[in-house]
């Protein structure tokens, strides 16, 4: 009867409750290095997004305006170039911070040079898809962007409240007044706690930018061994 016991043992001690498998992952967010480069990136997407919609909303509309004289065409030329340099730049962006898996943009070829790498360019699905992903990148970049500076800002206030009182601040949340040191820490703990929900809705929010770049910057191939191992978990 102790052998039975004493076998079982071990097993019954590798195993892990439900609850703290939950309040691991749920506190561990905070130290966790892939939060703060999805926060990074996160943070990107709206300057990164705005200088998009404004190059390329430009570039159109001065390149179709003026293909009556034909210099329109060399403007749409040289801006599907441009859309090309930063799609491999979103790709950078998307494996280095979020983790991503995207597939590589053009298959391999023996044509050398640069006619048949613009031919190849323009023929590649890749292209247009990613012309896709620089234009969603503003509206949804700017939500984000909302999202994040309101969670960040509410969550650290209510954090950093006891900061503001001994520093001779008056602490006040929708018309009350709150001073007491036990009211204060009630809040202190508050903001504690949002600030770890926070993250994890960035991290919510940085996953579904990596499936849009793994769906939107890759021809549809396999990615290399280099970016899979790039895609690799990031921890502190």
């Amino acid at each position: 009867m102790f052998e039975l016991t004493a076998s079982e043992t071990p097993a019954q001690s590798t195993e892990r409750s439900p609850i703290l498998t939950f309040l691991a992952r749920f506190f561990g967010v905070a130290i966790e290095g892939r939060s703060y480069l999805n926060l990074l990136y996160l943070w990107l997407a709206f300057p990164l997004g705005l200088a998009y919609f404004i190059l390329l909303v430009t570039g159109f509309s001065v390149g179709i305006g003026l293909t009556i004289i034909w210099i329109g065409l060399a403007i749409l030329f040289l801006l599907m170039l441009a859309v090309w340099g930063l799609e491999g730049l979103e790709r950078v962006l998307a494996i280095g911070l979020l983790g991503a898996a995207v597939p590589e943009r053009l298959p391999a070829s023996g044509g050398f040079g640069f006619r048949p790498w613009v031919k190849a360019v323009f023929k590649s699905s890749a292209l247009w898809k990613g012309l896709a992903f620089l234009f969603i990148k503003f509206p949804l970049g700017l939500a984000g962007w909302i999202a994040s500076v309101v969670s960040l800002s509410v969550s650290i206030a209510f954090a950093l409240a006891p900061f503001a009182y001994w520093f001779g601040g008056r602490v006040e949340l929708d018309g009350w007044f709150i001073d007491g040191p036990f009211g204060l820490a009630l809040l202190s703990l508050s903001g504690f706690f949002m600030l770890l929900v926070s993250l994890h809705l960035h991290n919510g929010l940085a996953w579904l930018w990596k499936k849009l770049a793994e769906i939107l910057l890759g021809g549809g191939a396999s990615p290399s061994p280099a970016i899979a191992a790039a895609a690799a978990p990031v921890t502190a």
